[in-house]
């Protein structure tokens, strides 16, 4: 039988599984690159390779739209 429950929700996106067996070696990756980048800056990122630099840049407009929805919380 299908479980058709959210395990988890936030900000209009839901899923029936656990979110973090939905993250691949890659994804953790991009997620490892973009605590690094927070915490040290990125240096030149003409030097950065174009998928992390993307990840980087969705991550930060995702972690930008969090705190905005916290604050209006």
């Amino acid at each position: 039988m299908a479980r058709n429950t959210p395990v988890w929700a936030r900000g209009g996106v839901s899923t029936t599984q656990c979110p973090k067996s939905l993250i691949s070696a890659e994804s953790l990756v991009f997620l490892e690159e973009f605590n690094i980048w927070g915490r040290f800056g990125c240096g030149d990122a003409r030097r950065m390779n174009a998928r992390v630099a993307d990840a980087i840049a969705l991550l930060e407009d995702e972690l930008k739209r969090e705190v905005e929805r916290s604050a209006g919380e």
